[in-house]
């Protein structure tokens, strides 16, 4: 009688950097992690993406998705 419940997630979140193009480094990671727990030598940065969403009638939701990406030989 009651079933397929949406428990509030739906969809993924897709960040691209278009001012960077991926290099192969000259050298391997020196502690075999991009970001975390110890970030090695080319270090990592951070991003921030805005999401708004229109829900069902007539709700919005804006909220910020935040992470870090390891940066490699790119830069």
């Amino acid at each position: 009688m009651f079933h397929n419940f949406s428990d509030g997630f739906a969809g993924f979140v897709l960040a691209t950097n278009a001012k960077t193009k991926p290099v192969a480094p000259a050298a391997a990671s020196t502690t075999g992690f991009g970001c975390a727990p110890t970030q090695d030598q080319y270090g990592a940065g951070a991003f921030l993406v805005p999401v708004d969403v229109s829900g069902a009638h007539g709700t919005k939701l804006t909220s910020t998705l935040a992470g870090t990406y390891a940066r490699g030989n790119g830069g």
